[in-house]
């Protein structure tokens, strides 16, 4: 993309190509300009390794692809980056369900019945990791179905006004530990490249570890004192963590004050997300 300069295309910001003694070299027929354009933009987009770097370079702008003006307005290509992120996304998590649901690389393979890889938005703000499956997940193949389940979607609900499949929700490792263990240092390391690749591919705004075990996991740490480290921000990739009690802990001790300290730590998680879309919004 370039400033236009032909005095002919001066109402567009940028345009897509250049025009030929033919008008619009990508035009076929009448009516094949505004697809032409499109596919041409996904060709470009495909090259960047950030493809979200273009959207405040479009947004507001009208393309110059020398068809019907409103139809190619940047507002549109903003819109279309972003469907087309979201389905790259969606196939490249497809894809690490199929590879996972074959892995045998750790004993926790052995006596699985499903994998539980993970579900949500495949282009998420929120990201949130747990420690390993449990009973019911390991049934149904999802993360986070029981009765810890249903806590984290009221707190998402109610913390973050946001549905469960407005995030994205994964664990440390993908099969359940036999007895409800936690999962142990080497099935973590061994399982760790599923989750790597589930945040390159989110890019999550804030990552949300649910329990110790999980924050320990990503954070490379020995030690994690989730009484006192819980809701303070932490950085992982330079994307923004932080830590909040495990839905089951609140099960088996609902205190007052733990309850409070769920509802204070989405509050940080809430005023966190509102300030990095202003930021996004001004660049």
């Amino acid at each position: 993309m370039t400033q236009v300069v032909n005095k002919k295309y001066q109402e567009y910001d940028v345009f897509i190509g250049r025009p030929s003694k033919w008008g619009n070299p990508f035009m076929i027929g009448p009516h094949g300009g505004r697809e032409m354009v499109i596919k041409k933009y996904e060709e470009w987009i495909r090259t960047q390794p950030h493809l979200m770097s273009s959207i405040p370079e479009l947004r507001g702008k009208r393309l110059g692809c020398f068809c019907h003006p409103e139809a190619c307005h940047g507002d549109v290509l903003v819109k279309l980056v972003k469907e087309f992120e979201m389905k790259s996304a969606r196939e490249r998590l497809e894809a690490g369900v199929k590879a996972a649901g074959k892995c045998t690389r750790c004993r926790l393979s052995k006596t699985r019945t499903n994998v539980v890889f993970g579900e949500g938005s495949p282009k998420a703000d929120v990201m949130f990791v747990g420690e390993a499956p449990g009973k019911e997940e390991d049934e149904q193949g999802r993360p986070f179905v029981g009765r810890s389940g249903k806590m984290l979607n009221t707190w998402i609900e109610k913390g973050l006004g946001l549905k469960r499949e407005d995030v994205y929700i994964a664990n440390t490792v993908k099969c359940r530990p036999n007895d409800n263990r936690d999962p142990a240092a080497d099935e973590m390391r061994t399982c760790r490249p599923f989750l790597d690749k589930q945040i390159e591919i989110v890019q999550p705004k804030v990552i949300v570890t649910l329990g110790r075990i999980a924050a320990k996991s990503l954070l490379g740490v020995k030690d994690f004192y989730i009484t006192r480290e819980h809701g303070v921000w932490k950085k992982y990739n330079d994307i923004d963590l932080i830590c909040v009690y495990h839905p089951a802990f609140l099960l088996r001790q609902g205190s007052k004050a733990n309850k409070k300290a769920v509802k204070d730590d989405f509050k940080l998680i809430s005023d966190k997300i509102k300030s990095r879309k202003v930021k996004a919004d001004v660049v």
